[in-house]
């Protein structure tokens, strides 16, 4: 039994917004939209995480071959996304607003 793409979408939503919005709260002179794109990659990374182990648990697949594989996507993805966060912070700080 899949997920509606509405409670999906909506779930998504929220938890960006919830992580955009305690961003903001530690660096209020970050755009709320910067915020939002920093929060969109953290949470996709959450969720592709789960699916991927949800799916594996339900197939059975080794779970620690899995883990491994998931240390080394979860840290490339989150490495890029933090290089991008901090080049888009010193791209802002030289810009006047």
């Amino acid at each position: 039994i899949g997920v509606p793409p509405f409670r999906t979408f909506f779930a998504f939503s929220t938890m960006v917004t919830r992580i955009a919005a305690a961003i903001t709260s530690t660096d209020p002179d970050l755009p709320p939209l910067v915020a939002r794109a920093h929060a969109s990659v953290l949470v996709t990374v959450i969720q592709a995480v789960t699916d991927r182990v949800g799916a594996a648990v339900l197939s059975g697949t080794d779970l620690a071959s899995l883990t491994e594989q998931l240390h080394i996507d979860a840290d490339v993805a989150l490495v890029d996304a933090a290089e991008n966060f901090r080049a888009t912070k010193r791209r802002m700080s030289t810009q006047t607003r």
